[in-house]
């Protein structure tokens, strides 16, 4: 159940859950965000229980987030398995979750990982990065702080090979059994076992198709823990439509009414103008964070994007300057129609290649 919250005197609405602390912004997010809100800040540390190790040992990493000052929403485990900010992990170490152990009562918050470093060209643990969102600032994304806990050098040495001196306890002397110095004589040496042993029948057809069985089975496996990067990309384009006209929802919604006002007509310019911008950055890797019309229409161009459906992404933007910049009565503009223009300009860039 969330409700709004008003932040400071600038009129700012944030979203907020049912215990009145505001939720973290879809646009404008940084990564890697782990979740935690708070009127305070929050800060992180990390500890090794082992720094002089062998290749393929293991180590027990500690993730400490503490909370100094008001805290509404409590971190969650830093993702060093997925998330690309903590691709240098995977690079260098196995990554294993362990146990964790919270303290909300003293705002700590503890996540074990299991490391073993991959070769003994491993020489630090990565420094680690965590993003929080502090509420109350104009516009709501400058929230976004980040903390940082420094790299933990380590030492990795090679596995020592085992010399045949070390190896202890003394093997059996093979004695041949009695009959290999029996002397056969007779017609006994010509003759012939002929005896024909056939298997059965449902074992030979089991051993036939297991192997190919078990070798279909773990290809579909391993496809599934390992998706192409066509369904990597399909699912980044999904997400960010997603996140864009459900925010096209929450400007149209901060409202409620038709703007009359002329700051709020500027204001919820702004907001379809963040909300494009933010949906660009992550579907079409748009760098300008406050691009102009002409930096979208060559961006975009250059992307493959057709010139027509280019032109028309940079004519809402060049509206959303026109209401925030320019007098009310040059405008002519429909705010409305604004917001609607933008999300069937997010439906019809999600359905090019």
């Amino acid at each position: 159940m969330c409700s709004l919250f008003l932040s400071g005197n600038s009129g700012t609405i944030l979203a907020a859950d049912s215990s009145g602390e505001p939720e973290a912004p879809l646009v404008g997010r940084k990564e890697p965000f782990c979740g935690a809100v708070g009127s305070g800040r929050f800060k992180v540390s990390m500890s090794a229980n082992l720094t002089l190790l062998q290749a393929g040992d293991p180590t027990l990493l500690t993730i400490r987030i503490e909370a100094v000052g008001a805290w509404g929403k409590a971190p969650e485990r830093p993702d060093l398995g997925k998330k690309p900010e903590y691709r240098k992990f995977r690079e260098r170490f196995h990554v294993e979750n362990d146990q964790e152990r919270f303290s909300p009562t003293l705002g700590k918050w503890e996540f074990d990982f299991r490391l073993r470093p991959k070769s003994e060209q491993v020489k630090e643990i990565p420094s680690l990065v965590i993003v929080y969102f502090r509420p109350g600032f104009t516009p709501p994304e400058k929230g976004y702080m980040m903390t940082t806990a420094p790299a933990i050098p380590v030492q990795v040495t090679s596995r020592a090979k085992v010399q045949p001196t070390e190896i202890r306890g003394q093997s059996m002397t093979s004695v041949a059994p009695g009959q290999l110095y029996e002397i056969i004589t007779g017609p006994v040496v010509l003759s012939r076992d002929d005896v024909v042993v056939f298997p059965n029948l449902w074992l030979l057809f089991l051993m036939t198709l297991a192997p190919p069985a078990l070798s279909i089975g773990w290809y579909l496996a391993w496809k599934r823990r390992n998706p192409t990067q066509a369904r990597l990309l399909r699912l980044r384009k999904s997400r960010a439509a997603r996140q864009a006209l459900l925010a096209l929802k929450g400007v149209d919604g901060a409202v409620g009414k038709p703007c009359h006002d002329l700051n709020e007509s500027k204001e919820e310019a702004s907001g379809v103008a963040r909300v494009l911008a933010g949906y660009l950055q992550e579907r079409l890797d748009l760098d300008a964070v406050q691009p102009t019309p002409a930096d979208i229409t060559s961006h975009l161009t250059n992307k493959g994007i057709p010139v027509d459906l280019a032109a028309r992404t940079a004519e809402i933007f060049r509206a959303c300057d026109t209401v925030r910049f320019s007098p009310p009565r040059e405008q002519g503009i429909s705010l409305p129609a604004l917001r609607t223009e933008a999300a069937e300009l997010v439906l019809a860039l999600e359905s090019q290649p």
